[in-house]
């Protein structure tokens, strides 16, 4: 979790960064929030959790398999960009990252893979041909600008 942070804005100091509260116990990792700040990617444009904890549940009986995370309330602004830090992160900390993006207003959606070797990057785009396609076929038609 050391690319999480916590941003606070003030109006005599601008945005500054703070630390996280973080619990390791009983098989979960849980990531507190301070009052009045936002989690943040370290390195990303606009990625932001709108969240005030992360939670990470280990598997008690096997706690040397897989680990999958999954963070709801993950917001990028516009798309996911290839000058992001992900692919960086991913290599670091030997991850394969998976974002899955919605565009309502344009009726389009993204998924971008970063791979553990920090080379490899995937990225699938699907366009709808119309409204009702957008609404009858898009997983979440109701997320994103």
């Amino acid at each position: 979790m050391n690319e999480v942070v916590c941003c606070k804005y003030t109006h005599e100091t601008g945005t500054v960064e703070e630390k996280p509260t973080i619990d390791d116990k009983d098989f979960i990792l849980t990531i507190d929030k301070p009052e009045h700040s936002w989690f943040y990617i370290k390195g990303t444009r606009r990625n932001f959790f709108e969240t005030d904890h992360i939670e990470v549940w280990f598997d008690e009986e096997d706690t040397e398999k897989e680990t999958i995370i999954c963070v709801d309330n993950y917001e990028v602004a516009w798309s996911f960009s290839e000058n992001d830090a992900w692919k960086e992160i991913a290599k670091k900390y030997c991850l394969d990252v998976r974002m899955t993006g919605y565009e309502r207003g344009m009726q389009f959606s993204q998924v971008r893979t970063y791979y553990r070797d920090g080379i490899s990057v995937t990225d699938e785009v699907k366009k709808y041909a119309s409204s009702e396609d957008w609404m009858w076929n898009c997983p979440m038609p109701n997320f994103g600008g």
